[in-house]
């Protein structure tokens, strides 16, 4: 996969969870910490000596030419100054061209954020000003173990019948708490709206009792943070490390 370590540089940004056209849930980055993120990238692969090797050809020739330092001092900034800025101007160019060639790959999409909606732009050249969507998330080796346990879990759902009797009276049993869960969430429901309709007269704007609850969010997520004043943004922003 062309530019794969690029990519994965792009997973290490700051990323928002945002909905695509009221459907889908993306992972959003915007361009200009992508931008920043590939230069530093570049940058630190660049060989220390060369941003100063025309300072050192310059000294070379004062001795040759038994030059004093001082009598070429602006020569040699001068020169210093054009190579940095030709190495920006090189480097800026990769990653013009790293993240254009990620765009027509469809690795990664042009979108526009409205609040948490986002819509594609189908535009194919990179724009620092704009946001971009991860096509396909990381998955993780962990999610990969869910991913079979839960395949395994329906497939002995499914064999249910042909269960020897004795676990079939012991699993039975699970349903219970359960349940007793779905109870527990039903009254966390409604006693998060009796303090929120308390506090929003005694200590306004109010108080929410673990606002993201019923949030689309991961289910340690939804008892995080524990409150929150009415209308504050808590949004679930994460960052890989």
């Amino acid at each position: 996969m062309p530019h794969s370590k690029y990519l994965s540089l792009l997973r290490k940004l700051p990323i928002t969870e945002c909905i695509l056209n009221n459907d889908r849930r993306v992972q959003v980055f915007r361009g200009e910490d992508a931008y920043q993120m590939l230069k530093q990238n570049l940058l630190a692969q660049q060989p220390a000596d060369s941003f100063n090797l025309s300072d050192k050809l310059s000294n070379k020739n004062n001795e040759q030419k038994k030059i004093k330092p001082s009598d070429d001092q602006s020569s040699i900034k001068s020169n210093s100054l054009q190579n940095n800025m030709q190495n920006s101007a090189q480097t800026d160019h990769a990653i013009q061209i790293i993240l254009n060639d990620l765009i027509n790959s469809e690795q990664i999409v042009r979108c526009t954020v409205n609040k948490k909606n986002v819509t594609l732009n189908l535009s194919k050249t990179f724009n620092k000003k704009d946001s971009y969507i991860l096509v396909e998330e990381e998955h993780s080796f962990l999610q990969l173990i869910i991913s079979i346990v839960l395949i395994l879990l329906i497939l002995s759902l499914v064999l249910f019948q042909i269960w020897p009797n004795q676990i079939k009276s012991k699993v039975s049993l699970i349903i219970y708490p359960i349940i007793l869960f779905f109870i527990f969430i039903g009254l966390l429901g409604v006693i998060r709206l009796i303090i929120f309709s308390i506090t929003y007269f005694t200590h306004q704007p109010g108080i929410w009792l673990f606002p993201n609850l019923f949030a689309d969010v991961g289910f340690i997520d939804s008892f995080l943070p524990v409150w929150c004043w009415h209308g504050e943004d808590v949004r679930h922003t994460k960052k890989d490390e």
